[in-house]
């Protein structure tokens, strides 16, 4: 409805011009050519990605997908389970094709305390329900049973803070299939009303819940593994029986190959009738596995795949893989693969499940999202999987209205520059029972309980743990500092030649202990390293600064909101339609300049008598601002909070200052292509730019009522634009003219449009005129030829 209003209005003010000035609607190019871009404008906002999240469970690690180092005594080696070269294609495709990444983690390596990471963006040990247990505990005991996602003494997992519940609230369709884990279930288990507990933390769709392994007293034994019917639930959530354009997420978690339910006998035994939503009357039909034949006999070929195997790993693969194709088959089929972030997971590793090593921790992650991802992609930066709640957000341009540990990783991936920040500038932290560690870059710190399951395995099986020290230091890198796929790095403590390592990591285990405490209120700020971000270098104005609101007179930056009516260059209000960046707690630096104490960042422009919009960098004491002061001093300064409000005009008056709204990229005043300075300015550019986010702002307002934000606190309209002018900065000038000249002439037309949607009667009286001009001048010529 949105799409057609907007289209349809512009279209009523063309055809209004058309009327009034009886022009043919055929030579109107410059006017359709508008309409065409009205058009692309609207439909940028229906562009969100669809997202499905997959965690099979207890999928092995297999060698063709780079697992970490194993254990130095009895290791388990797991490669594909078929004897044909083409084993997995379907989970093959979506590493192939898409982005693996290389250092994948798990915050904490069990079933259920991994699934909470990746729903919430948090750590095990900050579960609401966790801290209850654990108030009395300095270390909380991070398990199954204590890490649930329920309301508790005020703290809102289920309802509130999770990635289902936020995307839901802001227009995403949500469904849940399979496993859960995440909701204690009991011997008098009731399906209905536990799915209605689930649609509580954020689901419009629940089927097919497992609610915790096929061993507990909840499972009535009737059904096991059933990837036929959950893969059939998943695909019934993507098409989508209402038609709406909503875009969705699905977090599918297949139960196979856990080896609580046996899978074979899952296969040969449990007709796929058997679901845990009770007796079906027929067999699912899912194209790729049951569509043409009988649920017996696509079950046999599962078995005939893995060559003569009977393990549930190797047997639960194949079923898993066959599920990943039907769930591609569903998306291509519906139009919809290129525009899905598909993220493929194990939920821990399975050769030392349970426990901090390496093996444990690391899994394998794989990203399809043809959009975004160019085939073959690879990130060797630190990932975990707190991180999936703020990078889904981040590609949805959705705000995180709840502190999360993790963070997007969306800024490093797509520009290559920050890969090694996040590997090598980046602590993650890792939680089990009472144990707990920490790797930055290639060290990692562990402290551990003697006697906890991680202590002796790694006793057991070649590790180095110390029986009299609970600390542990490891170098996970070769010489040249990349990260140690051959030997086992975690079979040499080296605390005692890395005393000054030690000393710094055990200060920040020490910090996550204090930030996660549960008898103290929680606390999200960063604990040791953290990958540098790469857009907050526009740190615009601080939130000292003041500006004058009309209404209220003299307002702290801090404080502006969307709609206030600012006084801007010559004097008169107008309303800020969106804050281009805005981040209330990072810390910045700024300029300084006095007398009128106005602290604006190197790059945000300002008005300079006699030089126009000048970058802070340019500014020299001496220089005259627009109220007639000479800067007497330049300083450098330190703030919290980061604000670059945008108005129609591009400007503000800020501490009594004219200023921009906007950035130069180049610490310049004008663009410079190569060694020419061309007439285009940075102030001129930058409100060009801005025209489509001017336009859908100021003129349909449902736009940005509520704007979003990127991680770093780049409004969602601006960062995609920014990006892109990073880019086309950094190419050859002859692809920076080729690309610019058309852009910006496309862009002209778009301010043209904020102009007439703007002024209509003094677009149309200056359109007619035009017209009765040209009107004379043809007739003035005709009459001359006669």
């Amino acid at each position: 409805l949105a799409k057609t209003s907007s289209r349809a209005l512009v279209h009523i003010i063309i055809s209004s011009i058309v009327r009034h000035s009886s022009i043919d609607y055929n030579n109107m190019k410059c006017f359709i050519a508008l309409l065409f871009l009205s058009t692309v404008l609207v439909s940028v906002v229906q562009g969100k990605p669809n997202f499905i999240v997959m965690q099979p469970d207890d999928l092995r690690f297999f060698e063709e997908w780079t697992p970490p180092p194993h254990y130095p005594r009895r290791a388990q080696i797991e490669t594909f389970p078929c004897a044909t070269d083409n084993c997995l294609p379907n989970i093959e495709s979506l590493r192939t094709n898409g982005l693996q990444m290389m250092e994948a983690y798990t915050a904490s390596a069990k079933c259920g305390t991994s699934r909470f990471s990746t729903i919430t963006g948090r750590y095990p040990s900050r579960s609401a329900y966790s801290r209850q247990i654990n108030s009395e505990r300095d270390i909380a005991q991070v398990t199954i049973p204590n890490t649930k996602l329920e309301d508790v003494n005020g703290l809102n997992d289920c309802s509130e803070d999770n990635l289902a519940a936020l995307l839901q609230q802001n227009g995403y369709r949500t469904g849940v299939v399979g496993k859960w884990h995440l909701k204690r279930s009991t011997g008098n288990f009731d399906s209905e009303a536990f799915q209605d507990e689930i649609r509580a933390c954020g689901f419009d769709f629940v089927a097919s819940i497992y609610a915790d392994n096929l061993d507990g007293n909840w499972h009535d034994g009737t059904f096991s593994h059933n990837m036929e019917y959950m893969t059939a639930k998943g695909i019934e959530f993507i098409q989508n029986d209402d038609d709406s354009e909503e875009p969705f997420f699905l977090y599918f978690n297949p139960t196979a190959p856990h080896s609580s339910g046996d899978v074979l006998e899952a296969l040969t035994t449990f007709p796929c009738t058997n679901t845990p939503d009770g007796i079906l009357m027929d067999e699912p039909i899912v194209d790729g596995m049951t569509k043409g034949t009988t649920c017996e006999k696509y079950r046999q070929t599962v078995i005939d795949r893995a060559n003569g195997s009977t393990e549930n790993n190797d047997l639960g693969a194949i079923w898993v893989d066959d599920a990943v194709g039907a769930l591609i088959k569903a998306l291509t089929d519906s139009n919809q693969l290129a525009n899905t972030f598909f993220l493929f997971q194990m939920d821990h590793g399975q050769e030392a499940k349970g426990t901090l090593w390496e093996g444990g921790v690391r899994l394998a992650q794989f990203v399809h999202f043809p959009d975004n991802f160019p085939a073959g992609s690879q990130f060797h930066g630190m990932v975990s999987t707190v991180d999936i709640g703020p990078t889904i957000l981040d590609y949805a341009g959705i705000s995180e209205s709840y502190p999360m540990d993790g963070k997007s990783w969306r800024l490093a991936v797509e520009d290559s520059t920050m890969a090694s920040t996040w590997d090598n500038d980046r602590c993650l932290f890792f939680e089990l029972g009472q144990d707990r560690a920490v790797r930055c870059g290639c060290y990692k710190y562990m402290n551990l309980e003697p006697g906890s399951d991680t202590f002796d395995r790694g006793n057991q099986r070649g590790l180095d743990v110390d029986a009299n020290d609970r600390e542990t230091l490891y170098n996970l890198c070769d010489e040249d500092e990349n990260y140690e796929l051959g030997s086992n790095k975690e079979a040499t403590d080296v605390k005692g030649s890395e005393f000054a390592m030690l000393e710094e990591l055990r200060s920040f285990y020490d910090c996550h202990l204090d930030r996660v405490k549960a008898n103290q209120d929680p606390e999200y700020s960063d604990c040791g390293y953290s990958p540098t971000p790469a857009l907050p270098t526009f740190s615009c104005f601080s939130g000292e600064t003041e500006v004058e609101v009309k209404g209220k007179g003299s307002t702290k930056m801090s404080v502006l909101q969307l709609g206030d009516q600012v006084r801007v260059a010559g004097g008169s209000f107008e309303s800020i339609y969106s804050f281009g960046h805005r981040q209330d707690s990072v810390v910045a630096e700024y300029l300084q300049l006095l007398p009128t104490k106005l602290e604006l960042s190197n790059d945000h422009m300002i008005f300079i008598r006699g030089k126009g919009a000048i970058p802070g960098s340019m500014v020299e004491i001496g220089d005259i601002l627009s109220n007639g002061d000479a800067i007497s001093a330049i300083s450098t300064v330190k703030r919290r909070g980061v604000y670059a409000p945008f108005t129609a005009s591009g400007t503000l008056v800020v501490n009594g200052v004219e200023v921009s709204s906007f950035v130069s990229f180049q610490g310049s005043d004008s663009l410079m292509v190569g060694r020419w300075k061309t007439p285009l300015t940075w102030q001129w550019l930058a409100r060009t730019f801005e025209a489509p986010h001017r336009v859908m702002c100021r003129h349909f307002v449902d736009y940005c009522v509520i704007e979003s934000y990127t991680p770093v606190g780049i409004s969602v309209w601006v960062a995609n634009p920014l990006r892109l002018t990073q880019w086309l900065l950094e190419q050859h000038v002859m692809v920076l003219s080729l690309v610019l000249l058309p852009l910006t002439g496309a862009l002209v037309i778009v301010s043209l449009l904020d102009t007439i949607l703007s002024y209509p009667m003094l677009a149309l009286l200056a359109l007619t005129s035009t017209m009765v001009l040209l009107r004379r001048s043809s007739h003035h010529a005709k009459f001359g030829k006669l």
